[in-house]
């Protein structure tokens, strides 16, 4: 599909809007891995394992169920280098000649959208409501 330059601004801005939200949740995310860590290390504490996930589902207009769902595990996202990965430019077009989004900055959940979950251009930018679930399980062995 060739895009429009309207169709790549509204591609950019959904990029940010993403990018904003996985911002938010990497941030939560982090505060949250911080303290069951601290709880696991507790000798006093029963508090065996742990995880966090989250669940990011994207809608279109009129539709209940989601276009796309991805499943992101963020245990040990405390960890400096973990939270790197997110400040990475994932644009797959990077530098590629001619591209039009050769010189765009692309976050991990935009960039997982087109390469990961395989959805065209035409039905990103279909996208209106993002949800995002933040599941946290622990688990207490002894």
């Amino acid at each position: 599909m060739k895009l429009t330059k309207k169709q790549l601004k509204k591609l950019q801005k959904l990029n940010i809007r993403i990018f904003k939200l996985e911002r938010n949740i990497v941030n939560e995310t982090i505060k949250i891995d911080k303290q069951l860590s601290n709880k696991q290390k507790d000798t006093n504490d029963l508090l065996d394992n742990y995880d966090i996930e989250a669940e990011i589902s994207f809608f279109i207009s009129g539709i209940m169920e989601p276009i796309s769902t991805i499943e992101q595990n963020f245990k040990n996202i405390s960890d400096y280098n973990s939270q790197l990965f997110y400040l990475q430019n994932h644009n797959d077009f990077f530098r590629k000649k001619g591209h039009p989004m050769n010189n765009d900055y692309h976050c991990w959940w935009f960039h997982c959208l087109y390469d990961h979950e395989y959805l065209s251009w035409k039905r990103m930018l279909e996208i209106k409501e993002i949800s995002i679930d933040i599941n946290v399980t622990y688990q207490y062995i002894k």
